[in-house]
């Protein structure tokens, strides 16, 4: 109700105030995506996935960040480019669930200009938090597998929520 009434462009600072929104991070979130541009609310979206504790709330930004279609895949693919060079450059990455929440954005939306990276994920997925060591550890494979079902649903045109996959 709060987010229709800010698309319209009410003022509900005084209603927000009265509601503990910290108790229901869904409904905190729409209504903050709400006083938002498009562009602006795909940015924060990344940036929450990326830089804030992996909890149950990314699974709710990666949904959200589903919900906005065709326009967030450029934006998630350019932050998966950057993170694909981090793992070729280093040989890791600590951004694993990251990646997964990303790569499940993408799933979601099924837009076939993500094949090209979430291929490069499936050939090369790296490895997450230590330097690879081909005697002390392999690659990851939870985001091969990420990456291997996405390029499948994306192929076949399936479209799930993200809470799906897990």
């Amino acid at each position: 109700m709060i987010a229709k009434a800010n698309r319209r462009g009410v003022d509900t600072r005084a209603l927000e105030k009265k509601i503990p929104f910290e108790v229901d991070y869904p409904s905190a979130l729409k209504t903050r995506l709400s006083k938002m541009g498009q562009k602006e609310r795909i940015a924060f979206l990344i940036r929450n996935i990326l830089t804030l504790r992996p909890t149950w709330e990314r699974e709710y930004d990666a949904q959200a960040l589903a919900d906005e279609g065709a326009a967030a895949v450029p934006a998630i693919v350019a932050t998966l480019t950057e993170i694909h060079g981090e793992i070729k450059r280093n040989g890791f990455t600590r951004k694993g669930g990251a990646v997964h929440l990303l790569m499940a954005a993408l799933r979601c939306i099924g837009d076939n200009r993500a094949l090209p990276i979430l291929q490069m994920f499936e050939e090369q997925p790296g490895v997450f938090y230590r330097d690879y060591d081909p005697n002390k550890g392999k690659p990851n494979h939870f985001i091969r597998g990420s990456a291997q079902a996405a390029i499948r649903d994306i192929k076949e045109g399936r479209h799930y929520c993200v809470a799906l996959f897990y």
